[in-house]
Protein backbone atom coordinates (compact mmCIF):
# COMPACT_ATOMS: atom_id res chain seq x y z
CA UNK A 1 0.00 0.00 0.00
CA UNK A 2 1.48 3.15 -0.86
CA UNK A 3 1.54 6.16 1.12
CA UNK A 4 -0.99 7.76 -0.85
CA UNK A 5 -3.63 5.44 0.12
CA UNK A 6 -3.37 6.61 4.00
CA UNK A 7 -3.95 10.61 4.86
CA UNK A 8 -2.63 11.99 8.02
CA UNK A 9 -6.62 12.13 8.32
CA UNK A 10 -6.40 7.88 8.84
CA UNK A 11 -4.63 8.67 12.00
CA UNK A 12 -6.73 11.13 13.81
CA UNK A 13 -9.77 10.06 16.30
CA UNK A 14 -11.82 10.66 18.95
CA UNK A 15 -12.51 7.69 21.32
CA UNK A 16 -16.48 7.78 22.32
CA UNK A 17 -18.30 6.26 25.22
CA UNK A 18 -19.84 3.25 25.98
CA UNK A 19 -19.36 -0.29 26.93
CA UNK A 20 -19.23 -2.73 24.42
CA UNK A 21 -21.92 -5.49 25.02
CA UNK A 22 -20.05 -8.06 23.24
CA UNK A 23 -16.72 -10.33 23.42
CA UNK A 24 -13.33 -11.02 22.05
CA UNK A 25 -13.76 -14.47 20.75
CA UNK A 26 -10.46 -16.51 19.59
CA UNK A 27 -11.83 -18.04 16.02
CA UNK A 28 -9.50 -19.42 13.50
CA UNK A 29 -6.51 -17.90 16.02
CA UNK A 30 -7.46 -14.62 15.09
CA UNK A 31 -9.16 -12.82 18.51
CA UNK A 32 -12.60 -11.31 16.77
CA UNK A 33 -15.04 -9.31 18.88
CA UNK A 34 -18.40 -11.42 18.80
CA UNK A 35 -21.97 -9.82 19.49
CA UNK A 36 -25.40 -10.44 18.57
CA UNK A 37 -27.12 -14.16 18.54
CA UNK A 38 -25.35 -16.74 16.58
CA UNK A 39 -28.93 -17.79 15.59
CA UNK A 40 -29.58 -15.18 13.44
CA UNK A 41 -30.12 -15.76 9.47
CA UNK A 42 -28.25 -12.61 9.23
CA UNK A 43 -24.36 -12.46 9.60
CA UNK A 44 -22.34 -9.44 9.45
CA UNK A 45 -18.63 -9.23 9.24
CA UNK A 46 -17.03 -5.83 9.90
CA UNK A 47 -13.47 -5.13 8.63
CA UNK A 48 -11.94 -2.49 10.89
CA UNK A 49 -9.93 0.94 10.57
CA UNK A 50 -5.95 0.65 11.40
CA UNK A 51 -7.52 1.25 15.09
CA UNK A 52 -8.61 -2.53 14.81
CA UNK A 53 -10.33 -3.69 18.02
CA UNK A 54 -8.30 -1.56 20.61
CA UNK A 55 -11.08 1.09 20.58
CA UNK A 56 -14.46 1.11 21.65
CA UNK A 57 -15.50 3.20 18.62
CA UNK A 58 -16.40 0.05 15.94
CA UNK A 59 -17.57 -2.22 18.61
CA UNK A 60 -19.96 0.60 19.89
CA UNK A 61 -21.35 0.20 16.00
CA UNK A 62 -21.13 -3.83 16.02
CA UNK A 63 -23.66 -4.09 18.84
CA UNK A 64 -26.05 -1.27 17.12
CA UNK A 65 -26.33 -3.48 14.34
CA UNK A 66 -26.42 -6.71 16.68
CA UNK A 67 -29.36 -5.01 18.38
CA UNK A 68 -30.73 -4.71 14.82
CA UNK A 69 -31.02 -8.80 14.85
CA UNK A 70 -27.67 -9.44 13.16
CA UNK A 71 -24.61 -11.39 14.08
CA UNK A 72 -21.58 -9.83 14.05
CA UNK A 73 -18.15 -10.38 13.80
CA UNK A 74 -14.84 -8.30 13.42
CA UNK A 75 -11.97 -9.97 13.16
CA UNK A 76 -8.25 -8.24 14.47
CA UNK A 77 -7.17 -8.07 10.63
CA UNK A 78 -3.84 -5.45 12.08
CA UNK A 79 -2.89 -8.02 14.47
CA UNK A 80 -3.31 -6.46 17.83
CA UNK A 81 -1.12 -3.53 16.15
CA UNK A 82 -3.02 -0.60 16.07
CA UNK A 83 -1.47 2.44 14.30
CA UNK A 84 0.02 4.95 16.82
CA UNK A 85 -2.02 8.47 16.36
CA UNK A 86 1.65 10.60 17.41
CA UNK A 87 3.11 9.11 14.72
CA UNK A 88 0.54 11.30 11.98
CA UNK A 89 3.16 13.39 10.90
CA UNK A 90 5.82 10.62 10.48
CA UNK A 91 6.22 9.38 6.76
CA UNK A 92 8.65 6.69 7.55
CA UNK A 93 6.26 4.84 10.70
CA UNK A 94 3.72 5.29 8.11
CA UNK A 95 5.45 3.40 5.50
CA UNK A 96 6.45 0.77 7.46
CA UNK A 97 2.72 0.31 8.93
CA UNK A 98 1.77 -0.28 5.74
CA UNK A 99 4.60 -2.64 4.46
CA UNK A 100 4.00 -4.49 7.48
CA UNK A 101 0.10 -4.96 7.46
CA UNK A 102 -0.17 -4.38 3.09
CA UNK A 103 -3.06 -5.67 1.53
CA UNK A 104 -1.83 -9.23 0.67
CA UNK A 105 -0.71 -9.99 4.34
CA UNK A 106 -4.36 -8.68 5.76
CA UNK A 107 -6.36 -10.90 2.82
CA UNK A 108 -4.11 -14.23 3.66
CA UNK A 109 -4.92 -13.96 7.16
CA UNK A 110 -9.07 -13.17 6.50
CA UNK A 111 -8.55 -15.94 4.29
CA UNK A 112 -7.49 -18.04 6.88
CA UNK A 113 -10.21 -17.17 9.50
CA UNK A 114 -12.70 -17.33 6.56
CA UNK A 115 -11.87 -20.75 5.41
CA UNK A 116 -12.02 -22.02 9.24
CA UNK A 117 -15.92 -21.08 9.33
CA UNK A 118 -18.19 -23.80 9.06
CA UNK A 119 -19.53 -24.38 5.42
CA UNK A 120 -22.76 -25.26 6.66
CA UNK A 121 -22.64 -21.45 8.23
CA UNK A 122 -21.69 -19.74 5.52
CA UNK A 123 -24.06 -21.11 3.19
CA UNK A 124 -26.66 -21.05 5.59
CA UNK A 125 -26.71 -17.83 6.48
CA UNK A 126 -27.90 -14.40 4.63
CA UNK A 127 -23.47 -12.84 5.01
CA UNK A 128 -22.98 -9.04 4.71
CA UNK A 129 -19.92 -7.00 5.33
CA UNK A 130 -18.73 -3.53 6.24
CA UNK A 131 -15.58 -1.71 5.68
CA UNK A 132 -13.92 1.49 7.53
CA UNK A 133 -11.20 3.33 6.03
CA UNK A 134 -8.40 0.49 5.29
CA UNK A 135 -10.88 -2.40 5.83
CA UNK A 136 -13.15 -1.00 3.02
CA UNK A 137 -10.38 -3.18 1.22
CA UNK A 138 -11.47 -6.51 2.41
CA UNK A 139 -15.20 -5.39 2.71
CA UNK A 140 -15.13 -5.50 -1.51
CA UNK A 141 -12.65 -8.17 -1.63
CA UNK A 142 -15.19 -10.41 0.51
CA UNK A 143 -18.03 -9.23 -1.42
CA UNK A 144 -16.07 -10.12 -5.60
CA UNK A 145 -16.41 -12.97 -7.64
CA UNK A 146 -13.50 -15.59 -6.02
CA UNK A 147 -15.69 -15.92 -2.89
CA UNK A 148 -18.18 -18.42 -3.69
CA UNK A 149 -18.17 -20.30 -0.22
CA UNK A 150 -20.31 -18.04 1.39
CA UNK A 151 -23.99 -16.85 0.85
CA UNK A 152 -22.90 -13.19 0.60
CA UNK A 153 -25.92 -10.39 -0.06
CA UNK A 154 -24.56 -7.32 0.09
CA UNK A 155 -21.46 -5.18 1.19
CA UNK A 156 -21.05 -1.11 2.60
CA UNK A 157 -18.00 0.82 3.51
CA UNK A 158 -17.20 4.01 4.99
CA UNK A 159 -14.69 6.54 4.10
CA UNK A 160 -12.22 4.00 2.03
CA UNK A 161 -9.11 3.59 1.37
CA UNK A 162 -8.08 3.18 -2.31
CA UNK A 163 -9.80 0.74 -3.88
CA UNK A 164 -7.57 -0.79 -7.03
CA UNK A 165 -9.36 -1.40 -10.15
CA UNK A 166 -8.85 -4.81 -9.69
CA UNK A 167 -11.34 -4.77 -6.65
CA UNK A 168 -14.10 -2.80 -8.40
CA UNK A 169 -13.62 -5.30 -11.77
CA UNK A 170 -14.25 -8.35 -8.93
CA UNK A 171 -16.67 -6.83 -6.87
CA UNK A 172 -20.13 -9.21 -8.19
CA UNK A 173 -22.53 -7.68 -5.02
CA UNK A 174 -24.41 -4.48 -3.87
CA UNK A 175 -22.08 -1.88 -2.90
CA UNK A 176 -23.03 1.38 -0.96
CA UNK A 177 -20.39 4.16 -0.46
CA UNK A 178 -20.76 6.26 2.22
CA UNK A 179 -18.51 9.37 2.41
CA UNK A 180 -17.83 13.19 3.06
CA UNK A 181 -17.09 15.55 0.55
CA UNK A 182 -13.80 16.85 2.19
CA UNK A 183 -12.01 12.75 2.35
CA UNK A 184 -8.42 13.94 1.64
CA UNK A 185 -8.34 10.40 0.60
CA UNK A 186 -11.03 11.22 -1.63
CA UNK A 187 -11.17 14.66 -3.59
CA UNK A 188 -13.81 14.56 -6.10
CA UNK A 189 -12.48 14.30 -8.95
CA UNK A 190 -11.20 10.71 -8.02
CA UNK A 191 -14.28 10.03 -5.99
CA UNK A 192 -16.33 10.59 -9.37
CA UNK A 193 -14.00 8.31 -11.54
CA UNK A 194 -14.92 5.47 -9.17
CA UNK A 195 -18.76 6.37 -9.28
CA UNK A 196 -17.96 6.29 -13.34
CA UNK A 197 -16.30 2.88 -12.91
CA UNK A 198 -18.94 1.18 -11.04
CA UNK A 199 -21.53 2.26 -13.69
CA UNK A 200 -19.54 1.54 -17.07
CA UNK A 201 -18.77 -1.78 -15.32
CA UNK A 202 -22.55 -1.98 -14.60
CA UNK A 203 -22.24 -2.55 -10.85
CA UNK A 204 -25.24 -2.18 -8.60
CA UNK A 205 -23.85 0.42 -5.87
CA UNK A 206 -24.96 3.36 -4.12
CA UNK A 207 -22.71 6.73 -2.74
CA UNK A 208 -23.97 8.77 0.26
CA UNK A 209 -22.30 11.49 -0.18
CA UNK A 210 -22.11 14.09 3.08
CA UNK A 211 -21.18 17.75 3.04
CA UNK A 212 -18.67 18.83 5.67
CA UNK A 213 -17.63 15.64 6.97
CA UNK A 214 -14.60 14.69 6.76
CA UNK A 215 -12.31 11.21 6.83
CA UNK A 216 -13.34 8.98 9.81
CA UNK A 217 -16.90 10.53 10.25
CA UNK A 218 -19.22 7.36 10.45
CA UNK A 219 -16.79 5.44 13.33
CA UNK A 220 -13.89 8.22 14.81
CA UNK A 221 -16.04 11.72 14.51
CA UNK A 222 -16.64 14.06 17.12
CA UNK A 223 -20.34 12.91 18.25
CA UNK A 224 -20.60 16.21 20.13
CA UNK A 225 -20.57 18.23 16.55
CA UNK A 226 -24.49 17.57 15.97
CA UNK A 227 -24.29 16.90 11.46
CA UNK A 228 -21.48 14.99 12.52
CA UNK A 229 -23.61 13.30 14.55
CA UNK A 230 -26.24 12.57 12.40
CA UNK A 231 -24.03 11.92 9.47
CA UNK A 232 -22.73 8.50 11.96
CA UNK A 233 -26.28 7.69 12.66
CA UNK A 234 -27.51 7.80 9.11
CA UNK A 235 -24.80 6.17 7.66
CA UNK A 236 -25.66 2.74 10.24
CA UNK A 237 -29.30 3.56 9.31
CA UNK A 238 -28.53 3.28 5.43
CA UNK A 239 -26.33 0.58 6.01
CA UNK A 240 -29.32 -1.09 7.33
CA UNK A 241 -31.50 -0.38 4.41
CA UNK A 242 -28.55 -1.28 2.02
CA UNK A 243 -28.81 -4.88 4.05
CA UNK A 244 -32.43 -5.08 4.31
CA UNK A 245 -33.15 -4.51 0.54
CA UNK A 246 -30.51 -7.23 -0.76
CA UNK A 247 -32.41 -9.42 1.93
Amino acid sequence: MSKTVCTSQCFQAIKHEGTPAGSIETINGIPTYVTGDSTSSKYLIIFTDIFGLSINNTLLVADHFAKEGYYVLAPDIIENDPADPTKIADAEYITNYFTKHSPVHVWSLINKWLDGLPSEVASSKSWFSTGYCFGSIFAVQFAGAEQTKFNIKATSICHPAKLPDSLIASLNKPLLISIGDIDAAWPLEDLFKLIESLKTQEKTYQLNLFRGLDHGYAVRGDLTVPFVKYGADKTVADQLAWFANFS
